[in-house]
């Protein structure tokens, strides 16, 4: 990935959003947001439905193990979710709110044979690929902490390739 020096990046950016504001910016999501709905429902084209119940507010709080199923890569990592700041507490100002805390991430090539064989072969690699980072995690944390990810590890995933 090439790294541009921040005037240009700036410039770039600049560019791209210069024609953007909240209307028009709303305006692309409700189309969006339309076409998608369509496509969900009448579609013969690989078109996956994700079951969405709640969007997130940003005030969510917790550990989650994440698992990102791609076309190319499968990526499994630890996130924890802080939520918005107490009440009073001052950031610095010129730097967001941190709200999320990544730790403990890896990322493995999907190989063709994996997407296009046996259902039960991904996903024990799947399982065994969750299990290393796992494993990998339990390894830094002192052996007198009882459970270092809470009571209960929340999973969130994501699939970007179609399957039946």
């Amino acid at each position: 990935m090439t790294e541009y020096p921040p005037d240009e990046a700036s410039q770039a950016i600049s560019a791209l959003t210069k024609c953007l504001n909240e209307d028009s910016l709303l305006d692309l999501a409700a189309r969006f947001s339309r076409i998608y709905g369509n496509l969900a429902k009448t579609s013969l084209e690989h078109f996956l439905i994700t079951p969405i119940t709640a969007l997130p507010t940003g005030r969510e709080k917790g550990k989650f193990i994440c698992i990102d199923v791609g076309g190319s890569n499968l990526r499994v990592g630890f996130i924890e979710l802080l939520g918005e700041a107490e009440h009073g507490a001052q950031n610095e100002p010129d730097k967001p709110s941190e709200k999320i805390k990544r730790s403990y991430e890896k990322n493995w090539p999907i190989g063709d044979h994996l997407k296009m064989d046996m259902a039960e072969d991904l996903f024990a690699w799947i399982g065994d690929c969750i299990a290393e980072v796992v494993a990998d995690a339990l390894n830094d944390v002192p052996a007198s902490i009882q459970a270092p990810f809470g009571e209960e590890l929340l999973l969130g995933i994501t699939f970007s390739f179609p399957m039946a």
